[in-house]
């Protein structure tokens, strides 16, 4: 039985004073190592770094593990939505990162513009939901081989960035993704078939599906990952297995 909180498990140390803006190297080499960037606690004024848990959020890109029930089916395709890709990503970020949402947000500028780059690369996508031509919610995530990231979601209408979400869904099932990384778990992803698993497990699925090249839209084609950072990869498993046992040994 897998906890409803999961445990921190790893960080990698920011001075609270720094801004967090990390290289495109260490950005996708940090994606596909299974580490996520985020507030490193939980007070408002705490520096964002790259953070792992003893627990990782899942949605199984399986028809028969993407839950969406009657009432769901009526919001999520309701006729007044139009769900598109790509065509206002640095608008949906900006959505986010709106700290009128809830007084404060994780996405600096810093952060914007390093998501910015990778949509350049090929390696994030928006999610966007419009109506009447206006873009009323969505959401952005990374995309790594085979597997999509929620990095944030907003909106501005009610069940818009649920549309998104879920119609995103089936899009990721038509082009042969395989799962999705929701990070946590929380109630709108679950009630649509999102489940918890441990890190190691998350990291042991990343492995698999890395590889695959996938893409959202023909226009979209796979991103390609830099040979310095497909390098660096395998390495990095050794170097976080030798900082582990250093890190339980001095503790005995």
């Amino acid at each position: 039985m897998t906890p409803s909180t999961p445990k921190f498990l790893a960080s990698s140390p920011v001075s609270p004073d720094e801004d967090f803006c990390p290289s495109l190297h260490q950005t996708l080499h940090r994606y596909f190592t299974g580490w996520y960037p985020c507030p490193l606690g939980e007070t408002q004024d705490t520096p964002n770094g790259w953070r792992k848990f003893s627990h990782r959020g899942i949605q199984w890109l399986d028809l028969n593990k993407i839950h969406i029930g009657a009432k769901q089916k009526r919001d999520v395709f309701s006729p007044k939505f139009q769900v598109r890709y790509n065509t206002a990503f640095k608008e949906v970020v900006a959505g986010c990162a709106d700290i009128a949402r809830d007084g404060h947000t994780w996405i600096t500028p810093s952060l914007v513009d390093l998501f910015c780059t990778l949509r350049k690369l090929g390696f994030a996508h928006s999610f966007e939901c419009w109506q009447d031509g206006l873009l009323v919610g969505g959401a952005f995530g990374i995309q790594i081989g085979g597997m999509m990231t929620i990095e944030s979601m907003f909106h501005r209408v009610a069940n818009a960035s649920k549309a998104a979400y879920v119609q995103t869904l089936l899009r990721l099932v038509e082009r042969g993704f395989k799962l999705v990384d929701v990070n946590d778990a929380v109630e709108h992803f679950t009630r649509f078939g999102a489940e918890t698993v441990p890190q190691w497990r998350f990291e042991e699925y990343l492995r698999d599906v890395r590889r695959l090249q996938p893409s959202l839209a023909d226009e979209f084609p796979a991103p390609v990952l830099p040979l310095s950072v497909k390098l660096h990869i395998p390495l990095s498993r050794v170097v976080e297995a030798v900082a582990k046992r250093l890190r339980f040994g001095s503790k005995s």
